[in-house]
């Protein structure tokens, strides 16, 4: 029911790559995760995590 040409971002909760890959395929584009980052020891340790899962 989204038009076409339109950014989706899935919004709250999102705290593990598998769920950005389910997601991902149903058609969202972006995805807040601030709270999991907040929640980690090293946020920049966490965000490469997440990054080279998604490549």
């Amino acid at each position: 029911m989204i038009p076409n040409g339109k950014i989706i971002v899935a919004e709250s909760g999102v705290s593990n790559v598998d769920t950005i890959q389910r997601l991902s395929g149903i058609g969202a584009d972006a995805f807040l995760i601030g709270e999991h980052f907040m929640r980690q020891v090293s946020i920049e340790d966490e965000v490469k995590k997440f990054k080279n899962a998604l490549n």
